[in-house]
């Protein structure tokens, strides 16, 4: 808008207006970083539930399996996430079907 109604006063500080621009889109990353940083943190207290992809799980607090067992079938593929502390974690293709806890406290 500045460049359209006053296109000399534009001119004369388009690096200040720049240098603006730049500050603004800096800062509106920076919050996204935060909120990034803030949801990660929120999965990693979290457990788990069924239909969330590998990925989700990954950022839970169950994270990485101790072993994983894959199946590929004409329908797809399967894979039982196992855990060392005996708990297990069903995916058909990338989703969460079903969790095996052991029950162990």
């Amino acid at each position: 808008m500045l460049e359209r109604d006053y296109p000399a006063v534009a001119k004369e500080n388009a690096a200040a207006i720049a240098k603006a621009r730049e500050s603004a889109l800096a800062a509106g990353r920076v919050e996204e970083k935060k909120a990034a940083a803030a949801e990660l943190a929120r999965r990693k207290k979290e457990g788990v539930t069924v239909g969330m992809t590998k990925e989700e799980v990954l950022q839970s607090m169950w994270g990485r399996p101790q072993h994983v067992n894959r199946t590929t079938y004409s329908f797809g593929v399967h894979e039982q996430w196992v855990y060392s502390s005996g708990n297990y974690l069903y995916f058909e293709d990338d989703k969460l079907t079903s969790i095996q806890t052991s029950g162990a406290r």
